[in-house]
């Protein structure tokens, strides 16, 4: 009998919990897409340019091993 009551009071609890969890889930996400971009254009360029580059030249490296 008393297990079955800490039970309840610790389900009630984990319910309690959930619930916030997941309000304060949902502001967090309306706020992040509010924000635009997390990374500026020219972190993002650079990026680009340094992944593009280095698969441009892997396959010249490996035409001109062929």
């Amino acid at each position: 009998m008393v297990s079955s009551q800490r039970l309840k009071v610790a389900e009630a609890k984990f319910d309690r919990n959930i619930t916030r969890a997941r309000a304060t889930n949902a502001k967090d996400k309306g706020s992040a897409q509010q924000k635009g971009l997390s990374v500026g254009p020219v972190v993002l360029g650079l990026m680009m340019f340094l992944i593009l580059g280095s698969s441009l030249f892997e396959l010249l490296r490996a035409f001109q091993s062929k």
